[in-house]
């Protein structure tokens, strides 16, 4: 997780590095609660719906 002073920048390459490395928990960490996280993890035909658990 990026440090409570991370840049924009910082805290958008973490998500990114998350979302690459499959880091769900870190991904859903770093999305505002309620604005998308039903698209990005929870939709059967989203784009993380097969990544283990």
């Amino acid at each position: 997780m990026p440090s409570p002073d991370a840049s924009p920048e910082q805290v958008v390459r973490t998500w990114l590095d998350a979302i690459i490395g499959r880091d769900e928990k870190t991904a859903r960490a770093l999305m505002i609660p309620g604005e998308g996280l039903r698209l990005e993890f929870e939709d059967p035909y989203g784009p993380f719906q097969n990544w283990p658990r």
